[in-house]
């Protein structure tokens, strides 16, 4: 037997205790981790393996048992891609020394298939040979609760901010040592800066009580900080970014929950300042330093009550100015504005003192002569007219001519009110501008231009009412498709009626010229629109036709001009659930021509939205074919008075049949419009035209009483 020696004995127990306290160790190590929530992995960088511990496992929804040996590959497969790019920067950062070690917050797909947050923290503990990154340990904590609080304290502070931020009155909040923790768009505006600038400062640099501003100890800030409750004062100075001072009325109030407060201000110089302004638009226009309208037709109601006791006469200048918009749209509003700022001066010579120069909005100016004969005034509007004509308004080097139309009425003891002597001048003045721009027309007596004007003027005054009143209604006429055994209705085209007090529907004709002179016709474009759409829905919502119902409308050619037709088009779709292609729109070829470039664009957006498009009354200009050539047109309605004459002129008949041969050689439909008898029905259908429209098809009808049936008969 040999005997060992007293020192091996004594290596032995220092082994063994060397092993009891290194499992003393893990375990406590252990005991800590679990009592902290962590998890550990070991991630081998060469190999791309990672020794997960069983709590990371846990973690993300796995049974330890069923997991098999991870990789950075598979569990990165885990990882929400908006994540991934964040793991491998902060990674990256800490492999080149840039920080210390790496710390990130990941989603990773749990074996439940729900993402879970788990903040992901690690140190590089050892490299190869060469230097390079070898060996990372880590820990991972659960932070899924952690953050969906976050988040719900998140939105309900952005719903907070929304709020604050939506409120004209300044807000700033402070912290217990009255430091600046936050201020609204409305106090950043009032103080000249943005609201990240005065985070951290003292509230008191920025607010200062004008009865003690070198004591910034009593100040109501101060006071509700000390707990001292709800403070209030309505004579205070804030400081702006740039040195400014600016008078407050403000409120101060404590936090709820906690010892900062809560600075609601107000600038009460604007609304000093507003008082001031709206007592000055009272009696004169801001931007010309003339009368304003209020001011002027105050005067005028002052010079016929002086006409009628005493019988004098006066007389108003009505001014338009011509090519102003040239100006607006080649130039800006900054142009136009200084445009308009010149014009006093050009008037101002041709008038005595005691007459009344005023603005009276956009372009338009009045002067009001006292007792002045019209023939004077006469005169004194010719004078206006050729000091504005031979005016040359001069802005970033390039020069215009403006002009005026002038329209000249009296003001004697038969004037009726200021509303009748305006609208008798408004329509010398577009009589003016009938007569080509640059002229004076005066309003005399039974003066038909006047006369036919004001007749147009309470068409426009008739139509807005009864686009509000229920008077105005849409009807429908169908289209029939003719190369059949008989007639298909199976479009409609909308139709535009006013009702008169009897119910009796008035003909577009009649109104509409006087809308377009008006520039009314995009209002009621986008109500035909809203309303046809709402009552298409209407009927697809009852199952009238389902979705083989097609209608079309037409667009004015001033709604050309309006850039958010075509989304107005497509919200009204959307908000009736009208399928697109139930729908087109019509656009006439003159209206096309006037504006080609608005009208490619604007049937583009159309056709983009699923909807077809319409030329209609095709062939009535010289230039009808390219315009085919040019725009995106589904189909073509030729020109009711070529439809009308191929009867009896072989001309026209052979101009209709190249129309169709062309429109068909494009793939693109026809429509005979004006098809009001059994001959021209045959002709056209003889041609070859697709479709015919007119009182031999079908006749107009009110779309209240829309159904689907065989409204024509075979011919």
């Amino acid at each position: 037997m040999i005997k060992r020696a007293p020192d091996d004995d004594q290596q032995e127990r220092s082994r063994v205790d060397g092993d009891e306290a290194l499992i003393a160790r893990e375990r406590r190590l252990d005991l800590a981790l679990a009592a902290s929530g962590l998890g550990l992995w070991d991630w081998d960088v060469n190999s791309g393996e990672i020794d997960l511990d069983e709590r990371f496992v846990r973690m993300m929804g796995f049974d330890p048992r069923e997991i098999a040996q991870p990789s950075l590959a598979t569990l990165s497969e885990r990882v929400h891609p908006e994540d991934i790019q964040a793991f491998n920067d902060a990674v990256s950062a800490h492999f080149k020394g840039v920080a210390d070690h790496f710390e990130v917050e990941l989603r990773f797909l749990r074996g439940d298939q729900r993402w879970q947050w788990i903040a992901v923290r690690g140190k590089l503990v050892a490299h190869d040979a060469a230097g390079n990154p070898e060996r990372v340990l880590g820990t991972s904590r659960d932070i899924h609760e952690q953050r969906r609080t976050q988040d719900r304290l998140l939105a309900a502070t952005a719903q907070v901010r929304l709020l604050l931020d939506a409120t004209n009155d300044g807000v700033i909040g402070a912290d217990e040592r009255g430091r600046v923790i936050f201020l609204n768009r409305a106090g950043a505006r009032m103080l000249c800066c943005e609201p990240e600038q005065l985070h951290g400062l003292p509230i008191v640099e920025i607010l200062r009580d004008a009865e003690d501003a070198t004591d910034p100890e009593d100040t109501p800030v101060e006071l509700c900080l000390k707990g001292g409750g709800a403070q209030t004062t309505v004579s205070a100075e804030f400081v702006t970014q740039d040195g400014q001072k600016i008078p407050v009325e403000y409120t101060v109030s404590p936090l709820e929950g906690s010892t900062g407060a809560v600075v609601i201000f107000r600038d009460s110089s604007a609304r000093d300042a507003q008082t001031r302004e709206v007592a000055a638009q009272a009696l004169s226009d801001p931007l010309t330093g003339l009368a304003n309208r209020r001011a002027f037709e105050a005067r005028m109601e002052e010079l016929i009550a002086l006409a009628r006791e005493s019988g004098s006469v006066h007389a108003l200048c009505y001014i338009d100015l011509d090519n102003f918009k040239i100006v607006n749209d080649s130039c800006g509003h900054v142009a136009g504005d200084e445009l308009l700022r010149q014009l006093p001066e050009l008037i101002r010579p041709a008038v005595r003192g005691l007459d009344l120069v005023a603005r009276l909005g956009g372009d338009e100016f009045g002067i009001l002569l006292e007792n002045c004969p019209l023939e004077d005034a006469t005169r004194v509007a010719a004078k206006v007219r050729d000091a504005i004509r031979g005016f040359r308004f001069v802005w970033d080097y390039r020069s215009f001519n403006i002009g005026a139309s002038i329209g000249v009425v009296a003001i004697g003891p038969e004037a009726e009110s200021p509303e009748a002597v305006m609208q008798a001048a408004d329509s010398a003045c577009y009589a003016a501008k009938d007569k080509g721009r640059n002229n004076v027309h005066v309003a005399y007596p039974h003066d038909l231009a006047v006369i036919r004007r004001r007749g147009e003027m309470r068409w426009v005054e008739r139509l807005r009412q009864a686009m509000g009143a229920g008077d105005l209604t849409l009807y429908y006429q169908s289209v029939g498709r003719i190369q059949g055994a008989g007639l298909d209705a199976d479009q409609h085209e909308i139709l535009l009626r006013l009702l008169d007090k009897n119910g009796n529907s008035i003909r577009p004709g009649s109104f509409l010229p006087a809308a377009e002179r008006y520039q009314m016709m995009p209002e009621v474009d986008r109500w035909v629109i809203e309303t046809a759409c709402a009552k298409i829905g209407g009927l697809l919502l009852r199952g009238v036709g389902s979705q083989q119902l097609r209608f079309s409308l037409n667009v004015s050619a001033a709604s050309l001009a309006d850039v958010e037709l075509a989304q107005f088009v497509a919200q009204q779709l959307a908000a009736n659930d009208v399928p697109p292609q139930v729908l087109a729109i019509e656009l006439r070829e003159t209206a096309a021509s006037s504006n080609l470039g608005a009208a490619l664009e604007f049937m583009r957006q159309i056709r983009a939205l699923g909807c077809r498009t319409i030329l209609d009354g095709f062939g009535g200009g010289v230039s009808s074919f390219s315009y085919l050539k040019t725009l995106p047109v589904d189909m073509i309605k030729i020109d009711g008075s070529l439809i009308q004459e191929i009867l009896s002129s072989e001309v026209d008949a052979s101009i209709v049949r190249a129309i169709n041969e062309i429109a068909h050689h494009m793939g693109i439909e026809t429509v005979a419009e004006f098809v009001e008898n059994a001959g021209l029905l045959a002709a056209v259908r003889r041609i070859g035209i697709d479709c015919a429209q007119g009182y031999t098809v079908a006749e107009p009808r009110p779309f209240a009483r829309f159904v689907l049936s065989d409204e024509t008969q075979p011919v």
